[in-house]
Parts: structure tokens; sequence; C-alpha cells
């Protein structure tokens, strides 16, 4: 809480939104080989969301992810809080993961819109797999980068057909919305858990037959494209994060405006990578060390500066 409280206090997001601590409306911890990775942070208030990721250290959880998942050395792990069935309904963020859950399917995420390409889908081998994406832009985009790295693993899958998902009241799902507001405005209408589970399998599916072969060539360049991207900005971030206050606002400003990302998205890398560097990161030496050598070193720097018995 301590890290979440630090960063509540110069998060530019968290402070327009007038939110806090006391705002925090779930945890959700990610988990590979039974270790956490890391803890997503999730705050609501006033119809605004937050949400962030943490990390333990080794002493402390500071904000952003394990080192190795900023490189891209080593794929994220899918948002598993229980053993994934034969059948997994892929979905996107955390909430809508519980809202599936809640009716006792099994549901996974990749933790957004914009994290396919870094996460591990191999626990997915051999299951059916049902996406569900956002109502939005976004989400079309998400959709069709999990169907190309699905069929990569050649892992099979149905997609829902958003365009034909009815709301209780006859109208078609609303932009933006989701698995969570079709489940919970079927809970509004009188329908119990059974009820909804039968609406969801009854959900229409894209003719995936009917759809053009996807250009393989085009999304491996468009992921270079935005990779490359991607390193120009954590360089930026990187000279921001060395500037004083004040010219960290004016270089912001400027970055982001450049880059055309949201300044408060720029603004927490910036914290981040800040705080990060209060704990630098320390490399393994090259080749084994010997335990005498450390101990002697230790005693004969003990022995000389401190005059005690």
């Amino acid at each position: 809480m301590q890290a979440i409280q630090a960063t509540a206090t110069k998060d530019k997001q968290l402070l327009s939104m007038g939110a806090s601590v006391n705002d925090i409306t779930d945890f959700y911890p990610y988990y590979a080989d039974d270790k956490e990775m890391f803890v997503k942070v999730r705050i609501d208030k006033d119809g605004k969301k937050w949400i962030k990721p943490f990390y333990f250290n080794g002493n402390r959880y500071q904000l952003g992810e394990p080192q190795a998942y900023k490189g891209g050395q080593v794929k994220k792990p899918l948002y598993i809080p229980k053993p994934l069935a034969d059948t997994v309904y892929l979905v996107e963020g955390e909430k809508c993961v519980h809202a599936m859950m809640d009716i006792m399917l099994s549901a996974t995420t990749t933790g957004g819109a914009t994290s396919v390409d870094k996460c591990d889908l191999t626990p997915l081998i051999g299951r059916k797999c049902v996406l569900w994406r956002d109502n939005d832009p976004a989400g079309e985009k998400w959709q069709d980068e999990l169907m190309t790295a699905l069929n990569a693993l050649k892992i099979a899958y149905e997609v829902i057909d958003i365009t034909g998902v009815m709301m209780p009241n006859g109208e078609s799902l609303p932009a933006k919305a989701d698995c969570y507001d079709f489940i919970q405005a079927n809970y509004q209408d009188g329908n119990d858990d059974v009820g909804i589970c039968e609406l969801i399998y009854a959900l229409p599916r894209l003719d995936l037959t009917a759809m053009p072969a996807s250009d393989t060539n085009g999304a491996d360049d468009y992921k270079q494209e935005l990779a490359l991207i991607e390193n120009q900005i954590l360089e930026a971030v990187a000279e921001i994060a060395k500037l004083s206050d004040i010219q960290q606002i004016i270089a912001i400003g400027k970055t982001a405006k450049a880059f055309n990302i949201p300044k408060d998205k720029l603004t927490a890398l910036v914290n981040e990578r800040i705080q990060g560097d209060f704990i630098p990161e320390i490399s393994p030496y090259h080749e084994a060390v010997s335990g005498k050598m450390i101990f002697d070193e230790l005693y004969g720097l003990i022995d000389d500066y401190i005059c005690i018995d």
C-alpha cells in the first residue's frame, strides 16, 4: 500500500480524478510457474478508471513490471485466477474475466487491448477459445491480433460476432460495452447465472471461413514499426527522468505531442522510471565467486574501519 500511496500523491491521472487508495476497487495478481510476477491495481471513480501494475523488487513493491517484461525478453503471463477449462473465453481486461467466472465460465485475458504480442499464449494450447472483444476499434484490433497469434500456435477458437449481441432491451451492444456490461444488464433484467450462460452460448459467431487470410508480412512490419516507436518513447522517458521538475513538465508536453500519446500516460512512465532508478538492477558477476573471498574482504573492511571489540 505504501507504493500505491506514493504513486497516488503524484500521478496526474489519479490527481485529476480526485482519487486515492481509498478508491481501490480490485487487485489482480499475475502468476508464472506459481510465482507472483506483478499485481495490477484498479481504481474506479466517477466513471473513470486507473489500472497500473506493481511488482516486488526483493525489498518492496514499486510501480511497473519486472525488468524482463519491459525489454520484451520474456512474455507476460495470461491472467489466470482459476485453472482453465477445456473451453476458455478470451476477454479484454480482468474485470471481464471475473464477470465470466461469476457465472461459472472459464475465462482469461491478455491484460488489455494492446498486450497480445507481449503475452504468453501457450497455456491455451490444446483448449478451445472463444474470443469476446470490447465494442470499440481497440477491441477490434485486439481481436485481429489475437486471431493471428492463435493461428500461429494452432489453437482452435471461435469469435463472438459483436454486431449480433443484443441487450435485454432489444438494442445492440452499446459502443465500448463488453461482456461485463452484457452480464450485468441481464442480471438487472431478472436472469440468473444459468440463464445468462445459455444466452452466451447462443450468441452468434463470426464465419471465419469467409474472412480473408491475414497478411503475415504486414503484421510483422507493423509490429516492427511499433517496437521502433516504443524504443524511441522509452529513450525519451529515460532522458526526461533526468531533468528538473519544471523541465520535465515542458518536455512531457512536447514529447506527448510528438508521439501523439496522452500526457498522463507519459507522465506515469516518467514517474515509473524515476521510482525504478532508486534501486538499480544489479547484474550477477560473469563467473563464480568464492564465498570465502567475500567473507575475507568483508572481515578486512570491518577490521580496518570499525573500532569495537
